[in-house]
């Protein structure tokens, strides 16, 4: 049988499912379809098909075909298939299928060493401490290139297969793009190699020398160098709901967009509130300006913290809210440029 090849992503989750890929574990949600698993490792569509509408008829997340055929395909992946996995920050790897898919109840925790941390299974379903985690199957990997840039390694074909939005899709008939980017030889990137190391550093004197006020004015510098014009909100403005907040408002009238921006200067993790806070802002302008039915409004957050907490984004992806980190924040500030960044404090 002819190798084959598929793209597959791993964000949902993200939590976990990275902890498990580090690991040589690919996963896919579907914590509610385990009972078809011996179904649709038959490969025959139509058996797997009448095992879901047996299964699952009162179900309408498995009403789908699209999101049927997720699980399916991702459970007949056979030993030596190919498998694309676009990441965060323009980077993709790529691995090989290295063993038979399993069902999440099956899998042996233990395997994950210290990452194995308030993970546990109960009635074959995965849990992180008191919160469930809808994954239902695993694939063992290895891995064949690691973290490849796309810019410099995927070609035209393959960067727009990528940027499609479902879980999984097959890519066969680029098989051909995907074997350069195995094959290519590592390119020379000064530009990569020296700013790897600079947004840690930025972002620990951002922490060390500013406060709270300082880093919503950082926050509106940046948004002034992509030409928006911006302006710090009131603390007290007036008419804004119970919980509604923002910190920094930039806009754009000839894009007619303005983007809402909550800022949390944080260490460790930035929880939900800030999402709850923005979006409930974003949703009361949107009412309110309603007659301005051409203008876009985009909420963000953009904190000094490590990471947002697990429900903080499963809350900004429900609520279209984007979720800037500290370290992201640092390489967006070293991309716009830094000579003149003491304006900000002017």
């Amino acid at each position: 049988m002819a190798k084959k090849y598929i793209m597959h992503r791993v964000s949902y989750e993200s939590d976990v499912s990275f902890k498990l890929l580090e690991h040589g574990y690919l996963s896919i949600g579907f914590s509610d379809g385990q009972d078809v698993y011996e179904a649709a490792l038959t490969g025959d569509w139509d058996i797997y098909i009448a095992a879901c509408n047996n299964e699952y008829v009162d179900q309408e997340w498995w009403n789908s075909t699209v999101k049927r055929a997720q699980p399916f395909r991702f459970l007949n992946m056979s030993i030596g298939d190919i498998i694309v996995v676009p990441l965060w920050y323009g980077l993709f790897s790529i691995y090989e299928v290295a063993n038979e898919p399993l069902r999440i109840s099956d899998f042996d925790l233990s395997l994950l060493g210290k990452d194995n941390k308030n993970l546990y299974k109960k009635d074959g379903v995965l849990y992180d401490g008191d919160r469930q985690v809808d994954l239902g199957f695993l694939l063992p990997v290895k891995i064949v290139r690691k973290h490849l840039l796309r810019r410099e390694y995927a070609d035209a074909n393959l960067t727009s297969r990528m940027k499609f939005p479902q879980t999984n899709t097959d890519i066969d008939d680029i098989f051909e793009s995907v074997e350069r980017a195995i094959n290519a030889e590592t390119p020379i990137n000064f530009y990569e190699s020296v700013i790897e190391s600079i947004p840690p550093q930025l972002l620990n004197t951002i922490i060390s020398d500013l406060n709270p006020d300082k880093f919503e004015k950082l926050i509106m510098w940046f948004m002034k160098k992509q030409g928006f014009s911006t302006y710090i909100a009131a603390k007290n403005e007036r008419g804004k709901e119970e919980y509604a907040d923002v910190d920094v408002v930039a806009n754009s009238d000839l894009l007619k967009l303005t983007i809402h921006i909550q800022g949390k200067f944080h260490k460790g993790i930035t929880d939900d509130w800030a999402v709850e806070q923005i979006s409930r802002y974003s949703d009361q302008k949107r009412i309110e300006d309603d007659i301005e039915d051409d203008y876009i409004y985009i909420s963000w957050v953009i904190t000094t913290a490590n990471e947002f907490s697990a429900i903080a984004k499963e809350k900004a992806a429900e609520k279209r809210v984007r979720l800037i980190d500290g370290l992201m924040f640092a390489r967006m500030l070293i991309d716009a440029g830094v000579v003149n960044i003491n304006e900000a404090f002017d």
